[in-house]
Parts: structure tokens; C-alpha cells; sequence
């Protein structure tokens, strides 16, 4: 009833004209059948944000077991799909923290061991050590924010073609940010060998577009059944067509290199796990430390090893200190040697000290050896950062060195059975530095050489996501790699990535195996980082693009 004198409004009440428009517009969508009605209450948009916090962490936590050492790596094609569907009806400071929040989840549970390291190596309480591996993890997470953030905004700018676009994105974010201990998504794939080929072509970086790739797929997917809506089949064919593609192409290229390496000249590499812990070796005499690496080494030698590899740091002598025999050694047995040993120099009337590796060869006249400084000091392990502006924060950390870095790198060379070898050597973190190594190997070394001491993060998954990290760089050079370290895991890896054979952790072992000194060009060695530039214009174009535009949304 209407009270007299007073007239109702005419007219729709106000913001009833934007929601009958909107109403319309679905029912025209609806009997084009080009959307389906979709039942009340399945708007993920409207559910509590604690269950996008939910989906947000599962995308981090399954890291956990598609990671090495449990190598579920198959979860990773589809593991970020959960945060793709957190990604939905949100503010940016939400989109923001949800990829954070993924991204310090993953840190979590792929990184713990940085507690064991500080805990038990330095004099630093254990609510410490948990306290610096959150603030790894809080600063490791941020790339994944930023991966919050232009989800859905380049899915409402580009529609399903946001398949082709979010991984470069993803990419240059990858190149971009400074990382402590660089990762790449497409690392977890090392095993798959005919995916990995693809580093020779992209370095690393391609195989991590085509991860992100095959996620955004399985999230429009989803996105077209949930609203069901006709599926986006042309980007998704294209994504398909990419990842057999490669697929194919890279068993092909496993098939050629293996017949050729078949055909080619060997080396006999003895590589050799000493397997002292760091408490262990400070209480063992340096005449017991080389007398177990010479026993190693004999079994290696009689297995018909003409070159030795000994981990980083291995040798208890060193040049100024009993390192006639070492030369005693390599001389009497007729093999040439690679050892990681320490190093000094004096630069006005200074001492530096150095992380260095030894090249001898048994014919060699005395005191003629190879030497290289390691370049790349692991912060917080081989020096304190900020140390030379404050001289006094020395010394109040325990287990921490204070090495020079190295000026110049280093290519070993032997005169070996089958031909030269040229050793490119990489101490320790050096050779998970995919643009380090990039740059140093223009002598076109047919060996990589990768020295070690992983003893420092005990009995965990470090180990093993260190030999996963260093996979690729065989693959993106053509080369065949040796990677000795002091306790495990050390392994022999071939050009295609293929890992030929590897050892335990914190046992002593020996390995001999055949090695080939082909070189096989790659177009990344030509190319370095073509792929990754490509990637960072596609990104600065759909920047440019989204601000010009103001985020307008896609229309088909």
C-alpha cells in the first residue's frame, strides 16, 4: 500500500540497469550456446577467501614430493593449478598474497635444511636458524606475488591465449629476480630426458615456459568445464602441439647424440668420494685424509682411470704445504689429477686466501700445476656479507669463511688417450649459475668439471636438488660433466643430461666410467640468452599493452 501523497520512483531502482544489461547479455550467451547456465553457489569468486588460502598452499606444499629425492615430477605440470583458481575475483594486494603465500610454502618445505646448516655448523640458537629460513622464504616468494598478480590480469586482458603469455611472463621473472640459490621450474624435470633436449635450444628457461604452459592449460580447462563454457581449443592445441613437439624432437635428439657419443673417443674418469664430514676432517691427521683418498684412487686406477677427480677441497696438501705428494703421487701412478685443495696469495704484503682446484698431469714437470680460484663466493658460507665495511661483525658467526674471490676462470687442459680434454672448472655453487657458467665457456670445454663439499646440509633433500640444479648445464653446452663431491652425491652426466651413474650420500665410493670428448654444438651456446630476451620484450609488451588499455577484458 502507498501512502497518499506519496508516488513511487519511476523507473528501476538504481544499478538495476547494469544488472538487467549483464542479464541479458548471459541469457543471449546461454541460447547462442555459447555458455551453459551454471548452478547457484559454484562461484569460486564468492566462496571465503580462507579457501583460496587453502588452494594457494596446496600449489607450494606439493613441491614437497614433485621435487628430488621423491621425483613426483609429473604433479609439476598441473601443480599450479590450484593457485590459478585462488586467482580468481580478487583485489591485487589479494592476488599478490596468494602467490606469496604459495611461494613461501614452496620455500618451506624445499628448503628446511637451511636450519639443519645454521644450527649445527654455526654457534647460532635454533629459533634463529628458523627465523632466517623465513625470511629466505618471505623473500624467496615474492617472484611467486608477482605471478599472483599478472595471472588473472593477463587472463582478463587476453582470454585462453593467456596460455602463450603468463609463461613468458614466468620466465622473465625467473631471469630477473636475484635469488640466494637459483631455481627455475623446469629444473624438477631433469629426468625427462626428451623434455630436457630442449635446454641446448632455450637453456633451462624454455623448459620452464612449457611447464607454466601446460598449468595455464589445465586451468582453462577447468575454467570451461566449471562454467560450462565451449573449450578454447585453438591456444590449447597450440600448447599441445608445443609439448609433444618437443617431446618427439628431443627423443630424436637423445637417439643421434647416444649413437655418436657410441663412435666417438673416451676418457676414463675416476672419480673419487672421500666421504670426510666437516667434523670429521677437522679431527682426522692430513696424512690419514690422503692415505684413504690414495687407496680410493688405486681402486679407481686399476679399473683403468687415467684421470682423477677428487671433490672440493679434498687434498690436505697443497703448494706450500707437502704438495710433493701430491705430485709424488700423480707422477708414480701415471694419471693425471683434478683436486680441490686451498690456495693463498700474496697481494701487497697481504695474504688472500682462496677456494682453488689443482691441475696435474703425471708428466708435469714439478710445481708446473693448474690452478683456478673459485669466483663466486657462497654468501654466508665463504664469506660475511658487509664483513669489509664492518670489521668487527668477523668472527662473532661461526663456520663461516673469509675467502678472495677468484679474477679470471680457468680450462684445464689434459693430453689424454683419446685426445684433449678441456676442463672448464666449477667449484661448488658455481655451477647452478646458469649465466655463469654461459659466459665462461666460450673455450669450448668437452668436460665440465663440478667440485664440491655438500657436507655442510647433512643427510637431507640438498644433496640431491644440487645435483638436480646442475643437470642442465651438460644439456645447454653439449658436454659431458663430473661432479665429485666430498660426501655425496657425485655422478657422471652426460650430454643429453642423461645421468649415467651416481653414489650415494656420506658413503665412500669410487666411480669409472667412460666418458666422450665430443663437444656438440648447441644453439644456446651460440645463442645464450636469446630465448630469455625474447620472453622479457613479450613481457614489457603485454606491461605496456595492459597499462595502455587500463586491463579493458578480452573480447572473442
Amino acid at each position: 500500500m502507498i501512502e497518499p501523497g506519496v508516488h513511487p520512483p519511476e523507473g528501476p531502482p538504481p544499478g538495476a540497469s547494469a544488472r538487467i544489461a549483464s542479464a541479458r547479455i548471459a541469457s543471449a550467451r546461454i541460447a547462442s550456446g555459447e555458455e551453459s547456465p551454471r548452478p547457484n553457489g559454484t562461484s569460486l569468486e564468492a566462496s571465503p577467501f580462507w579457501h583460496k588460502i587453502l588452494l594457494a598452499l596446496v600449489s607450494g606444499a606439493v613441491f614437497y614430493v614433485l621435487s628430488t629425492p621423491r621425483e613426483l615430477a609429473f604433479l609439476q605440470w598441473m601443480a599450479w593449478v590450484p593457485l590459478c583458481i585462488a586467482l580468481q575475483g580478487n583485489r591485487p594486494r589479494r592476488d599478490f598474497f596468494l602467490g606469496w603465500l604459495s611461494g613461501v610454502m614452496l620455500h618451506l618445505v624445499g628448503f628446511y635444511w637451511i636450519v639443519h646448516t645454521i644450527s649445527v655448523f654455526s654457534n647460532l640458537p635454533l629459533p634463529v636458524a628458523l627465523f632466517v629460513l623465513c625470511v629466505f622464504a618471505a623473500y624467496g616468494a615474492l617472484p611467486f606475488g608477482l605471478l599472483g598478480l599478472a595471472v588473472p590480469r593477463l587472463r582478463a586482458r587476453y582470454g585462453a591465449w593467456s596460455i602463450l603469455v603468463t609463461p613468458a611472463v614466468w620466465v622473465t621473472i625467473e631471469a630477473l629476480f636475484p635469488m640466494l640459490f637459483p631455481f627455475h621450474q623446469g629444473d624438477v624435470q631433469f629426468r625427462l630426458l626428451p623434455i630436457l633436449q630442449l635446454a641446448s635450444i632455450t637453456g633451462i628457461a624454455g623448459v620452464s615456459y612449457l611447464v607454466m604452459a601446460s598449468n595455464v592449460a589445465i586451468f582453462e580447462l577447468w575454467r570451461a568445464a566449471r562454467d560450462r563454457t565451449r573449450i578454447p581449443w585453438p591456444p590449447l592445441l597450440v600448447t599441445a602441439a608445443m609439448l609433444l613437439g618437443v617431446y618427439v624432437w628431443g627423443a630424436q635428439r637423445v637417439q643421434r647424440i647416444d649413437a655418436e657419443i657410441a663412435a666417438s673417443p673416451r676418457l676414463r674418469i675416476g672419480l673419487i668420494q672421500g666421504n670426510y664430514g666437516v667434523q670429521e676432517r677437522r679431527k682426522t691427521s692430513s696424512a690419514q685424509i690422503f692415505e684413504r683418498y690414495e687407496r680410493l684412487s688405486d681402486e679407481a686406477v686399476r679399473k683403468g682411470a687415467t684421470l682423477l677427480i677428487w671433490g672440493e677441497g679434498a687434498s690436505p696438501f697443497y703448494p706450500g704445504k707437502q704438495w710433493s705428494k701430491v705430485e709424488a703421487f700423480v707422477r708414480d701412478r701415471r694419471v693425471d689429477l683434478i683436486t680441490g685443495g686451498s690456495g693463498s696469495r700474496q697481494v701487497e704484503g697481504q695474504v688472500l686466501h682462496h677456494n682453488s682446484a689443482y691441475g696435474l698431469e703425471h708428466e708435469d714437470a714439478p710445481g708446473s700445476q693448474q690452478r683456478y680460484d673459485k669466483m663466486i663466493l657462497l654468501a654466508f658460507g665463504e664469506y660475511l656479507p658487509f664483513s669489509d665495511w664492518f670489521p668487527s661483525l668477523k668472527g662473532k658467526i661461526s663456520g663461516i669463511g673469509d675467502f678472495t674471490p677468484g679474477t679470471e676462470p680457468s680450462l684445464f687442459t689434459f693430453q689424454q688417450p683419446g685426445g684433449q680434454v678441456r676442463a672448464l672448472l666449477l667449484i661448488c655453487y658455481e655451477a647452478i649459475l646458469e649465466r655463469f657458467v654461459q659466459e665462461r665457456a666460450a673455450g669450448a670445454p668437452n668436460l665440465l668439471v663440478n667440485i664440491t663439499h655438500d657436507a655442510w646440509f647433512g643427510d637431507t633433500s640438498c644433496p640431491h636438488q644440487f645435483l638436480m640444479l646442475v643437470v642442465p648445464r651438460a644439456v645447454e653446452h653439449g658436454s659431458s660433466m663430473a661432479r665429485v663431491a666430498n660426501t655425496g652425491i657425485s655422478a657422471v652426466i652426460d650430454p643429453t643430461g642423461r645421468i649415467r651413474d651416481q653414489t650415494p650420500v656420506f658413503e665412500q665410493a669410487v666411480i669409472v666410467e667412460d666418458v666422450t670428448l665430443s663437444q656438440f654444438p648447441t644453439p644456446y651456446r651460440q645463442w645464450g640468452r636469446a630465448f630469455v630476451i625474447v620472453c622479457e620484450l613479450l613481457t614489457a609488451a603485454a606491461a605496456v599493452h595492459l597499462w595502455r588499455t587500463g586491463g579493458r577484458k578480452f573480447r572473442a
